[in-house]
């Protein structure tokens, strides 16, 4: 998923299967150190019996992916997401690039794990205390504005989100896949009780809309949207998005708006 015209960078291949599993007892006494072993350590002081990316750790699967996740965010916020590299993950973990590639296969792929964990966090800010679940309407505009206000003082979402940056352009789209996948995980028993209630159309793909629903929001999260005021965000996704996927209200006869009116009053219709 590179660029076309992207600027020429080092290949992020894995490095040689000979220094994928470092002996964490340092080299047998008969052989004397590579010169470039002694450089690689020299610069990683933390790689030693016990460092969390050698056989010795005693570390699960999905921790490790946990923290290799967490210094690849850190990485963006120092240098954009557009210029992180693998080697520089590796090094802000404390690991081989080897280790790495063990878990996630190209930058692309690791980056795309960084977004993924700000998604799942925006939608755990978005469901949060929601006024009315049972309304499609207030809930998705409130989901929809919550979520795309996540950039708002986060400096990691600020990155990801900055213009050129690699989540903003078409060589990592937001609305990729996985990232459908985990919204849609999220969002899918609201969605269907909205679609059995009638809330929302009966022929409306919920998957494509919920695809279509990121795209805009993503759309919001970058420049120039990323600057508008919340009301201004409230209002485009209650006039212009979130009203196409309801179902339209039937049109009340003058009858019974009148009949609806005199109810309302305390006052019982006259016969």
């Amino acid at each position: 998923m590179t660029r076309p015209g992207a600027d020429a960078e080092p290949p992020d291949d894995p490095p040689s299967r000979a220094h994928d599993h470092p002996d964490p007892q340092g080299p047998h006494p008969a052989q004397g150190p590579h010169p470039a072993q002694e450089r690689h350590h020299a610069q990683s002081p933390r790689r030693g019996q016990g460092w969390w990316g050698s056989e010795s750790a005693l570390l699960d699967d999905a921790e490790a992916r946990r923290r290799l996740v967490a210094a690849a965010g850190r990485c963006v916020i120092r240098r954009g997401s557009s210029r992180m590299r693998i080697e520089e993950v590796a090094t802000e973990a404390g690991v081989s690039r080897s280790t790495v590639y063990r878990y996630f296969r190209s930058r692309d792929e690791l980056l795309l794990a960084v977004l993924l964990d700000r998604v799942d966090t925006a939608m755990d800010v978005a469901l949060q205390s929601l006024p009315d679940p049972y309304d499609a309407r207030v809930t998705l505009v409130e989901v929809f504005v919550r979520g795309t206000s996540l950039i708002d003082g986060d400096a990691l979402t600020e990155a990801l989100f900055a213009a050129g940056g690699r989540a903003s352009g078409d060589s990592l789209p937001l609305a990729t896949e996985p990232i459908v996948e985990a919204v849609y995980k999220r969002l899918e028993p609201l969605l269907l009780r909205w679609q059995d209630s009638g809330q929302l159309s009966a022929d409306l793909d919920l998957w494509e809309a919920v695809r279509w629903l990121i795209a805009a929001g993503g759309a919001m999260m970058a420049p120039p949207w990323s600057s508008r005021s919340l009301p201004d965000k409230r209002v485009f996704a209650e006039t212009y998005l979130i009203r196409a996927l309801l179902q339209p209200v039937t049109p009340t006869s003058d009858a019974e708006v009148s009949t609806s009116s005199r109810r309302d009053d305390g006052k019982t219709p006259s016969r």
